[in-house]
């Protein structure tokens, strides 16, 4: 299933809207679409809660609420590309419901052209035992602003792999909030964003323990160049109650140039007891050791370092379980990096 949206309206005419046995769709019109869509909507309308997604709320005129049955498996992955163009607004918004012991694969594509801005709210509940593979892919054009949320809750043994992936846009900036909410929850969380030229990247991320023996893994990986500059802010928040909670939150970046700039925060609050928790971020540049080795193996300088940086962004593409997103992530990077497409293996 593809939906193809622009400018926060769907393309039924581009779009392949049938989607696999066992998933529903509804689009934000009529009695069903309202009722799939009423939780997402209404915690936007309460003040004090977050500007941008209010305003996503109040601006929406199109959308797509999805859900899967209880006990199915979606076949192929659910696929829904966001674009605008220049001096165009979007506002898009995305619900997704797995019920009890189901589980699908989903990916957003958040793209624009020129001058374009999105502002792009993502909401998931996973119930009881369900499984979800989430990416989220941002492309856009050098000149495009792009703001996006996403809002998961996982219940009682429900699994999650999420992936983030930022390549594109001048000012980007992305919200991701996990709640564990059910015993047994857990997820894991792959990051990788590039800033190049003088664009700006921002990164925050919460997860929530709140229930006992959750668990989250969560490995972020920057990397900057000219004076682009990058922002990582993950914090982990246990509490009282979520005891034998789980969690391990690992940043790491890598500056290509003198002007660029990475600021990583990582954060961690425990507030219960009997608990299992370890954070950390480092940031530097190209280990000249290691040039070193590859050039006594007789591989050129500016190969050597091709070499290095994919391997360092490798460690998060090769995670994709999608092998033709790999190889189209890869080509994306590798437009801004040249020849890095054709170097390099995963470690």
């Amino acid at each position: 299933m593809v939906a193809v949206f622009d400018a926060g309206t769907l393309l039924p005419a581009v779009s392949r809207l049938t989607p696999p046995d066992g998933v529903t769709l509804h689009r934000l019109d009529g009695a069903q679409g309202r009722l799939a869509w009423e939780a997402s909507l209404e915690g936007d309308s309460r003040e004090n809660d977050n500007a941008l997604a209010s305003l996503n709320a109040a601006m929406l005129s199109d959308g797509l609420a999805i859900e899967v049955a209880a006990g199915v498996t979606a076949t192929g992955p659910l696929f829904i590309i966001h674009g605008s163009g220049p001096e165009r607004m979007a506002h898009n918004r995305l619900v997704l419901r797995l019920r009890p012991g189901s589980s699908c694969t989903l990916i957003e594509q958040q793209a624009g052209t020129g001058a374009s801005a999105a502002n792009s709210v993502t909401d998931i509940i996973c119930e009881r035992d369900s499984r979800l593979t989430y990416i989220r892919l941002q492309d856009g054009a050098d000149a495009a602003f792009h703001v996006a949320m996403q809002r998961i809750s996982l219940q009682a043994g429900a699994e999650a792999s999420l992936f983030g992936i930022d390549l594109g846009g001048q000012l980007t900036r992305n919200d991701l909030r996990v709640s564990l909410d059910g015993p047994g929850a857990s997820t894991d969380i792959h990051g990788l964003f590039f800033a190049d030229g003088r664009r700006h990247v921002d990164n925050q991320t919460r997860v929530d323990h709140r229930a006992v023996r959750t668990r989250c893994s969560e490995h972020f990986r920057g990397i900057a160049d000219g004076a682009g500059r990058g922002i990582f802010n993950g914090k982990i928040l246990v509490h009282r109650g979520a005891d034998k909670a789980d969690a391990v939150l690992r940043n790491e970046n890598l500056l290509l140039s003198r002007q660029a700039e990475i600021d990583t925060k990582p954060e961690l609050e425990i507030y219960a007891d009997d608990v299992k928790c370890a954070h950390g971020a480092t940031t530097g540049r190209l280990d000249p050791a290691s040039i070193f080795y590859l050039r006594s193996r007789g591989i050129g300088a500016d190969e050597a370092r091709r070499m290095l940086i994919a391997a360092f962004a490798r460690e998060i593409i090769g995670q994709l379980p999608v092998d033709s997103l790999v190889d189209h992530v890869v080509g994306l990077l590798g437009s801004r990096l040249p020849d890095l497409a054709d170097v390099g293996t995963a470690p």
